[in-house]
């Protein structure tokens, strides 16, 4: 009983997912059906089209190919200076070989890989450098001057004294701190 009524279900399904689509292309049909066609517009307009386009296309194959990591300030620089060094995407496409374009070099950056390396290096040993100096000055700051010893002569001037000991522990050096990462 459950396999008819299933059955019969699919086939309602479909039927409506085939008058759903009939009403689609009716729909567009219609829509199609407002806007003119090829033949009913002049020729004029296709040829003004056609010019607004190729217009179109000539400006952009004009546009100037921004390197990577430059801005439109370089660009503009470049314009009032006059210099025409910058190629245009036209002139990228027309071409059969592409030009590989250096990137400016950076003032501040080494010239290779061992040089960047030395630099690297050279900046850890000045922070070790100031570390180790600011270790040394918080040792200096942790030390206190000794303090002068009395024996004490009797057991209850020895006991107290191991009390005192215990209670008066100096703040200076007490807990140390914690990384801050």
């Amino acid at each position: 009983m459950s396999k008819v009524s299933k059955r019969q279900e699919i086939k309602e399904k479909e039927a409506l997912q085939a008058r759903f689509q009939l009403a689609f292309k009716q729909q567009s049909a219609k829509v199609l059906s407002w806007l003119p066609t090829e033949t009913q517009t002049n020729k004029t307009d296709a040829s003004e089209k056609s010019e607004s386009r190729l217009a179109e296309r000539a400006e952009f194959l004009n546009l100037p190919i921004i390197l990577q990591g430059s801005g439109l300030f370089e660009l503009e620089n470049e314009e009032n200076s006059g210099k025409t060094g910058a190629s245009t995407i036209g002139s990228f496409i027309s071409s059969e070989e592409t030009k590989k374009i250096a990137p400016p070099e950076r003032k501040g950056a080494p010239a290779s890989k061992a040089m960047s390396s030395l630099m690297n290096k050279m900046r850890g040993d000045t922070r070790r450098q100031i570390h180790e100096r600011e270790r040394e000055k918080s040792r200096f700051k942790m030390k206190e001057p000794q303090r002068a010893v009395v024996e004490p002569e009797s057991d209850e001037e020895l006991k107290l004294a191991q009390i005192q000991r215990k209670v008066f522990k100096p703040a200076v050096g007490g807990k140390k701190k914690a990384r801050p990462f």
